[in-house]
């Protein structure tokens, strides 16, 4: 149980960011919500978003709650990328999620 709940939150920890970037900053995010940047990066590093800014985060995003949830739509996936500096970049790619 306790992998499959380490797989839950990185997955959810991933959309979190999916549902951001593109959008919004952090400091946007953040604004939009009402809390500071350095509370809202924590729910895209450690910690899920807290079940009473769920609503407000989908709104902001556009993203439905069973979208972040995990429950429908795909799994964002991380991978590096290059940069002009030769730093890595982290970029999203989405997998199907499978119905079960």
């Amino acid at each position: 149980m306790g992998k499959a709940l380490s797989q839950f939150k990185k997955e959810f920890l991933e959309r979190t960011i999916a549902a951001r970037e593109g959008r919004y900053t952090q400091q946007e995010m953040a604004d939009l919500l009402g809390i500071s940047q350095s509370r809202y990066s924590k729910w895209e590093i450690r910690t899920l978003v807290p079940h009473a800014f769920v609503g407000p985060f989908c709104v902001a995003t556009g993203r439905s709650a069973g979208w972040l949830f995990g429950v429908e739509g795909a799994v964002p996936k991380r991978r590096k990328r290059a940069t002009r500096r030769g730093r890595g970049l982290d970029s999203i790619t989405a997998t199907p999620v499978e119905a079960g």
